[in-house]
């Protein structure tokens, strides 16, 4: 069977910024165990500079540039592309995590499987400062309601996604967790008591002021508490907002920033 992989993908396995990159780089390796299965992964991105193919044990990944100055926007640039490459491919299954993707791949015509990672409604909340914003969310949000009716089945990767999204065809959903590798529980177990990790990216919609409010009212009743942020920030203007945070309210001993990680960092 042939798999088309509609995703975000790492450009450098061992440095990945999180998000879909990271489930979509868990997910290959645990297709990659099956004989059967000719895998084709399909990135299109600005963040790749020239187009490119690339191996891994089997796998087939498509690396697509997109410009980083244009006239029209990336997502439609994106979803001509994507829809070049499947017709070239012909695959059997497709399976898009974002929803201009999951678009291309039931507009070309191919059983097609949606993988949602986050509720475009509520980004769309946060994200409305700049008309750049504005413009892409509510593109992104044409792309979306249209997958939502055109695929066939659709993943919830949690069950608040399942409840934002609860009045979409109820009987097209399937709940499946993000998939985790076996090293992660592999780890030596070194817990030191009151020692939070968060990882993930730095921006608006992980909410880290909650976060940090939380660990501000820990502090009184444990005072070992410990934040540890491993990430990189994908929004400066927020990024300055959580150190300010920290400086202001006392927490530069209890929140320590670490930036992105290498997998073997994180691991440690």
């Amino acid at each position: 069977m042939r798999l088309a992989l509609l995703t975000f993908y790492p450009g450098d396995p061992r440095v990945i910024p999180g998000g879909i990159r990271m489930v979509s780089y868990n997910l290959v390796q645990g297709l990659k165990a099956y004989p059967d299965l000719d895998l084709h992964v399909v990135h299109c991105h600005s963040d790749i500079e020239h187009d490119r193919l690339a191996e891994d044990g089997g796998a087939t990944i498509h690396y697509l540039a997109l410009p980083h100055k244009r006239v029209v926007p990336n997502l439609v640039t994106g979803v001509r592309r994507v829809q070049e490459v499947l017709a070239a491919l012909k695959p059997d299954v497709v399976h898009a995590h974002v929803a201009h993707f999951a678009y291309a791949g039931a507009r070309a015509g191919y059983p097609t499987i949606y993988t949602i990672h986050g509720v475009l409604a509520r980004e769309r909340e946060i994200y409305r400062r700049t008309l750049f914003d504005r413009l892409r969310y509510g593109l992104l949000g044409w792309y979306e309601a249209r997958a939502l009716r055109q695929v066939d089945r659709l993943v919830a990767i949690s069950p608040y996604v399942l409840d934002e999204y609860a009045h979409v065809r109820a009987d097209a959903w399937l709940r499946i967790d993000n998939p985790v590798p076996r090293e992660f529980f592999a780890v030596e177990d070194r817990a030191e008591a009151g020692r939070i990790l968060y990882a993930g990216s730095i921006t608006e919609i992980k909410d880290l002021l909650t976060l940090l409010r939380a660990v501000e009212r820990l502090t009184p009743l444990y005072p070992g508490v410990r934040l540890r942020l491993a990430g990189r920030a994908t929004s400066a203007a927020y990024e300055r907002q959580v150190r300010a945070y920290v400086e202001t309210h006392g927490l530069t001993e209890r929140a320590e920033f670490l930036g992105l990680l290498s997998r073997e960092e994180l691991l440690e």
